[in-house]
């Protein structure tokens, strides 16, 4: 009778197990090897991170042959790992591609997430991620950052906050196809929104709870020359086309 041999390794979304088995024994001790690899992932329903023991918010990005994560620090940096394989990111070198000192924005970095978008220079990587002042969270609020290239590691440059005056936590994007025939879009954010509106479903809309967007003209076009124009003269037709299309990052 040949021995049984059994070799497993635990990697993030994958697993192998090799060897064979004859008996019950060999049965058995299988078992009882599987169980304990197990045990650092789930035990009695908690689940625990196969790379970081401590890895709140991660936010992974695969990208010209890699793999980029992110993970919450709770700090004033911002580190980013590199691997070419998800096993690999456990390893790797965690590397600070941005820190800040500014009061307003200095601490309790949580929460990154980034994207690759097309701007007025090309393809640019966009860092959104929650910070706020130290010693409370009170002041927790949404900043933007952009690569000064194509690459995901940076450097990063600040770009802004989106309301610093305001709590707001845990951002994303969203995409808008502008199917539209007319040259402008106003958007309103529900500034006026406190409250008193309740829908009959029971909804309230809450400050800046919804948003509405209503392609059209520039404001104040019939007194611009350089605009396009608004005038319509006696016999003209007026007619537009309007699509919305949204999505996701």
């Amino acid at each position: 009778m040949q021995k049984a041999g059994l070799a497993s390794l635990f990697a993030l979304s994958f697993g192998a197990l090799t060897g064979c088995q004859t008996t019950a024994e060999d049965n058995t001790a299988k078992a009882d090897v599987a169980a304990t690899a197990k045990a650092p992932i789930q035990d009695d329903g908690i689940f625990t991170n196969p790379l970081f023991p401590n890895g709140a918010d991660p936010w992974l990005e695969y990208w010209d042959g890699n793999y980029y994560l992110t993970t919450t620090t709770w700090t004033s940096e911002l580190v980013m790992r590199k691997s070419p394989t998800l096993a690999g990111l456990a390893d790797a070198t965690p590397i600070n591609v941005w820190s800040d000192s500014n009061p307003e924005r200095c601490c309790n970095f949580w929460a990154f997430e980034f994207h690759r978008l097309k701007g007025p220079n090309g393809y640019r990587w966009y860092m959104m991620y929650t910070a706020g002042t130290d010693g409370t969270l009170d002041n927790q609020h949404l900043n933007v950052l952009e690569s000064a290239g194509d690459d995901p590691m940076g450097p990063y440059e600040y770009k802004g906050a989106l309301m610093p005056n305001v709590w707001n936590i845990d951002g994303n994007y969203l995409t808008y196809k502008d199917n539209t025939e007319e040259p402008a879009v106003q958007f309103y954010s529900g500034n006026f929104l406190d409250g008193s509106t309740v829908q009959a479903s029971g909804l309230v809309h809450n400050f800046r709870s919804g948003f509405c967007l209503e392609p059209q003209h520039f404001p104040d076009a019939p007194n611009q020359p350089t605009f396009p124009s608004t005038t319509l003269l006696p016999g003209d037709v007026y007619s537009t086309r309007i699509v919305y299309e949204f999505g996701t990052k």
